[in-house]
């Protein structure tokens, strides 16, 4: 349950369920999430992904951990993240996630996209993914800025900064298009 710091608006709780329900009508991957209604205020919900049917645990490790950078500071780029992605788990349908998530993020306006707010997960093989999306709600960001950006727009990103990125991490233009077109729609439903 997540409860709300100083910094997040009244409806914190509310506002992190819909933009909950606006990924997963965008496709990305979330672990299971509700809406707590209390007489003191709503409060956001998420089941642990770090834990398994059987009470076992999973290696979580954040972007920002793996790549021993300081994720309070602005300057990094979605595309070392696609890089990181890359190395760890070699498959493509991570990189189409990873962008799905990105494109979210920016379409979204959800400018605190730090490397701390990406995961991955181990499985007792060795084998990396990326863990479900997380800590996904409205935010300005660091004086206005995407934390991360975006084939290096960091002010104002949109779809034309997005398909350059798709180009520059070797996803297709066909799967950037049809992923951007996904994620405008789920952002629309949720607008209306």
């Amino acid at each position: 349950v997540k409860f709300p710091n100083q910094q997040d608006v009244r409806n914190a709780g509310e506002l992190e369920w819909q933009y909950a329900k606006m990924a997963v009508a965008a496709g990305v991957e979330m672990s299971e999430f509700q809406l707590i209604q209390t007489s003191v205020g709503n409060f956001f919900a998420t089941r642990r992904f770090d834990r398994t049917a059987n009470g076992g645990r999973l290696h979580f490790a954040s972007a920002a951990g793996l790549l021993e950078v300081d994720f309070r500071i602005p300057g990094n780029e979605y595309r070392t993240l696609f890089r990181l992605t890359d190395a760890l788990t070699r498959d493509y349908s991570a990189k189409k996630e990873l962008f799905r998530r990105t494109t979210l993020n920016v379409l979204a306006h959800n400018r605190d996209d730090h490397l701390k707010n990406f995961g991955f997960l181990m499985d007792c093989n060795g084998t990396w993914r990326l863990a479900p999306f997380y800590d996904f709600t409205y935010s300005t960001g660091p004086n206005g800025w995407q934390t991360l950006s975006v084939a290096g727009e960091g002010r104002n990103p949109g779809p034309n900064d997005l398909l350059r990125l798709a180009n520059e991490v070797n996803l297709s233009l066909k799967d950037a298009q049809e992923i951007i077109a996904q994620v405008a729609s789920a952002c629309d439903a949720v607008d209306a």
